[in-house]
């Protein structure tokens, strides 16, 4: 379970790239890619190692309080799928 004081930052090797249109998120030494979408790569940019995932939450709320709704279980669901795909570290 992700927790709200977790610091999520990047593992080693992973780049965020636009290639045709598209946010690409690879590893430089294995072939792993993952697709974003421009607010998955929002949520990427935010988890520098020093936002909590509370911050997070709470700078994107701000950002867009029309979606604040949304955002908590958006910015969850961001990280588990890049904590799943080995892009992330929740410490």
């Amino acid at each position: 379970m992700i927790q709200h004081a977790q610091c999520p930052c990047h593992n080693e090797g992973y780049m965020l790239e636009e290639l045709d249109g598209e946010l690409l998120l690879y590893h430089l030494d294995q072939t792993k890619t993952v697709y974003l979408n421009n607010s998955a790569a929002v949520v990427w940019h935010l988890c520098d190692g020093t936002n909590t995932v509370a911050d997070i939450i709470a700078l994107l709320t701000a950002q867009f309080p029309e979606s604040a709704d949304a955002i908590p279980d958006d910015v969850h669901e961001t990280l588990r799928s890049l904590r799943d795909a080995g892009a992330l570290s929740l410490d």
